[in-house]
């Protein structure tokens, strides 16, 4: 049965959860392009990957191509959404866990970003 409460929570499994974690993602890239804490080669940084939040993220990266061909051959799109939840939290520990405009050294802030 549909909620309009249960959907709009900005805990659990829910539109405003990930939407949360996208609006995020792109403030910090706006704030990266305006003010920019280092002169860094972003596109050509070595990506480090030397916290456990930085790495679990990377990891929940690499499962979207296995996810999509899931969805695809069983026909079941919530897989893409179970994913989806399961990345915004990855990237909310990351947020947490790991500061990329406020990064210790040029490299950990290119490669963050």
């Amino acid at each position: 049965v549909f909620n309009w409460d249960k959907m709009l929570a900005l805990q659990g499994n829910t539109a405003v959860y990930m939407l949360y974690a996208y609006a995020r993602i792109c403030s910090i890239y706006r704030r990266g392009r305006e003010e920019a804490p280092y002169d860094a080669d972003v596109a050509g940084a070595s990506i480090q990957l030397n916290e456990p939040a930085e790495r679990d993220l990377a990891l929940a990266i690499l499962q979207l191509p296995d996810t999509i061909d899931s969805v695809g051959e069983q026909l079941m799109p919530n897989y893409l959404c179970d994913y989806l939840y399961n990345l915004a939290g990855r990237f909310n520990v990351f947020f947490e866990n790991c500061p990329v405009l406020k990064a210790p050294n040029v490299e950990t802030y290119a490669s963050r970003m």
